[in-house]
């Protein structure tokens, strides 16, 4: 990861669970094990605007939505972004 991704992001020391999903992934790649994806069907009009800010309150409030894994010297770490992260949409 560059420097400019870390760009706002705060870093902390890894939980012992966010460890062991780590030494997981780093021991068998590409399998979405521990990934959860969900689809939903919209009928009617969609109003992005109002759809992009709902969405951009939630991550605001949940660092744990903005928080990403990297590795720093064979070790995980977390790079946590701040609250006024772009959120990306469609």
């Amino acid at each position: 990861m560059t420097q400019a991704h870390e760009f706002g992001a705060r870093r902390a020391v890894t939980s012992a669970a966010q460890d062991g999903l780590w030494f997981v992934d780093t021991c068998v790649h590409d399998v979405p094990t521990y990934q959860v994806c969900r689809a939903y069907r919209v009928s009617g009009e969609l109003r992005v605007d109002s759809l992009r800010t709902a969405w951009s309150g939630l991550v605001a409030r949940h660092e744990s939505l903005r928080t990403t894994l990297v590795s720093r010297d064979g070790r995980p770490l977390q790079l946590i972004a701040g609250e006024r992260g772009q959120v990306l949409l469609g």
